[in-house]
């Protein structure tokens, strides 16, 4: 028996196109740079816009900058498959000094305002909020300075050709493609980019206002870092890390404000005077009021005269309205016959505001990859198993993006900096120093801060257990508890005796 393919599989469920349920839902998917790209620059400008504005979608970023970086990755020492153990801690020792050295002096940064964990905190932070992030040296081989350039400066030149969006034209000197600022080769590879020297309000199609940066210069050190996580093959740019979740944060802000606004109008006590009396009569006095014929705005010189007279205006202040009264407390006022007071009194179904939001923000969390109660940095009300459970599972999303910014950023810059570190020291070794260079940066450590410790005993309870075990050394043991390499072990009292 033959079945019909419209009823089978995913066409009689997701993939049906005759399902009651899924009739509206038309979706239309093309390539990474056709779904992304065309939308980019909206995504960017709202996601800042909510960062600025929203306080979940500043949360969402900062606590993954927070939970991936803490104050800054440190670079540390570890063991080597290339070199000699001796020479290896030798060189490494040299690395690390001469690091912490250029960090304080703020060499690294090319205006010379960030240090190096500073500049890490910059680059990640925007990566997360912009989708991606530059940082660009000098074409000079022992120059390990780099300036960071914004997402929104890497474009597609317009003095080029370019299909209908202007995202995709051709390099008429190499006939490589241009795909929303990156230049690729026939492999599809990132070989330069393309930076304007200014921000995007005023594209020209001047060809002095684009600069064209190959991505490594002739000995394969890195010139341009690109700093972004593909999720999609052939995807050349990055998007906002909050970019699934802009509809629901910017919902969840006018609803909270909306909440915010009607509070204020129910704390306050506002009256109106119901009169059947002239008009022109104050209800609260026996002078005149404003009177009701003259224009708001005064545009011919006698009305601007008359609001200046007006018996019921500011002297000081002559073009501020004044035609409302104000009760202070114990006070009270004659009305005029026929005259009455009424109150307002905003009533809204506002007792489902608490959990409607921790619903959002739940649902927020899950998206970025955290718990709602590392989003919300509270553990009101929560047990330590669940507290303990929701750090563990940050820590998980921590890591990875942890382990993808060091392979993407860190590794390429120290690759620069340790080729400047030997060629200053005139160090060599039996590799060429390219090689030597890619070695120590690929084999190089990175400290990552510790995870949230919430019962520092039963931490280091269960971690002496690993450690008797076999499963665990002291120093696996500090880094997770306390974010670095284990310490001296202190001396016992024996020991103090035999000194």
């Amino acid at each position: 028996m033959q079945l019909s393919p419209f009823t089978t599989g995913y066409a009689a469920a997701g993939g049906s196109m005759f399902s009651q349920v899924m009739a509206g839902f038309l979706a239309n998917s093309g390539t990474a740079t056709e779904d992304i790209s065309p939308s980019r620059r909206v995504l960017i400008s709202r996601a800042r816009a909510l960062d600025i504005s929203c306080p979940m979608a500043t949360a969402a970023v900062d606590r993954m900058v927070h939970g991936v970086l803490g104050d800054g990755l440190s670079y540390s020492i570890g063991n080597s498959d290339f070199f000699e153990a001796d020479e290896y801690q030798t060189l490494c020792g040299g690395l690390k000094k001469s690091l912490k050295l250029a960090s304080m002096t703020h060499t690294l940064d090319i205006q010379g305002r960030l240090t190096f964990a500073q500049m890490q905190r910059m680059a990640c932070r925007n990566w997360l909020l912009s989708g991606d992030v530059f940082f660009v040296r000098r074409p000079n081989h022992t120059n390990c300075a780099w300036r960071i350039i914004e997402s929104d400066r890497c474009l597609t030149p317009t003095q080029f050709d370019t299909n209908a969006n202007g995202l995709k034209a051709t390099n008429p000197d190499n006939g490589n493609t241009i795909i929303d600022g990156v230049e690729l080769d026939n492999e599809s590879r990132p070989v330069a980019y393309w930076f304007l020297n200014h921000y995007h309000d005023d594209v020209t199609s001047n060809p002095d206002d684009w600069q064209r940066i190959e991505a490594f210069d002739e000995l394969g050190l890195p010139l341009v870092l690109h700093l972004f996580q593909p999720t999609r093959p052939d995807q050349y740019r990055g998007v906002p890390l909050v970019a699934n979740t802009i509809e629901t944060l910017y919902s969840t802000k006018a609803y909270s404000t909306a909440e915010l606004q009607a509070a204020i109008i129910e704390a306050c006590l506002a009256i109106f005077i119901v009169s059947n009396t002239d008009p022109t009569r104050n209800p609260f006095g026996t002078a005149p009021s404003l009177d009701l014929d003259a224009p708001l705005v005064p545009e011919t010189p006698e009305d601007q005269e008359k609001f200046k007279l007006s018996a019921n205006r500011n002297p000081t202040n002559p073009w501020a309205h004044n035609d409302f009264e104000t009760i202070g407390p114990g006070e009270s006022k004659r009305l005029a016959e026929g005259e009455d007071i009424r109150t307002i009194d905003p009533k809204r179904p506002n007792s489902g505001y608490a959990s409607f939001i921790s619903a959002q923000n739940k649902g927020i969390a899950a998206a970025i990859g955290i718990p709602q109660q590392v989003l919300e940095a509270t553990f009101e009300g929560t047990s330590y198993a669940a507290a303990r459970g929701a750090v563990i599972e940050a820590s998980a999303t921590y890591k990875v993006v942890r382990g993808f910014f060091i392979e993407s950023f860190l590794k390429p810059m120290f690759e620069v900096f340790a080729y400047d570190f030997l060629i200053r020291n005139h160090i060599d070794t039996e590799f060429d120093t390219p090689t030597a260079a890619k070695i120590l940066s690929t084999e190089s450590v990175w400290n990552a801060p510790s995870a949230l410790c919430l019962d520092p005993r039963a931490e280091l309870e269960s971690w002496k257990l690993a450690i008797e075990m076999g499963l665990a050394d002291a120093d696996e043991a500090a880094l997770a508890v306390y974010g670095h390499p284990a310490k001296s072990a202190p001396l016992k009292e024996t020991e103090h005796e035999n000194i």
